[in-house]
């Protein structure tokens, strides 16, 4: 069950890493004033893109964390499949926070 979920969050942020590295993040070179609604559109789709990266990085965060926190109340080691899946969700969380660092001054 975990593993389908994290194969779900590696292919969503595949998807929102290639939106990221697109033309979405760019400043539109419009004259001020002229096309508010060209304006408009770029905020939504730039503010969209850093909501969906902070909600999917929260959402794989808060999986990995239970599932740590329940192999440590039983007391158990997780196997070696579950080893990978917990280092996939650490690769992934690094990947975002990447992402947003190497696009922090166009978020700005």
């Amino acid at each position: 069950m975990f593993t389908k979920k994290l194969d779900t969050y590696y292919l969503n942020l595949v998807c929102w890493v290639i939106k990221m590295n697109s033309d979405a993040l760019v400043d539109p070179k419009l004259p001020a004033g002229k096309d508010v609604l060209a304006n408009t559109e770029f905020l939504k789709i730039r503010t969209n893109l850093v909501i969906v990266g902070l909600d999917m990085a929260t959402e794989i965060k808060r999986n990995v964390k239970t599932l740590i926190l329940m192999y440590q109340t039983v007391g158990k080691m997780p196997n070696k499949t579950r080893l990978h899946d917990i280092v996939r969700s650490i690769e992934m969380l690094k990947a975002i926070e990447l992402e947003f660092r190497k696009k922090r001054y166009l978020i700005n």
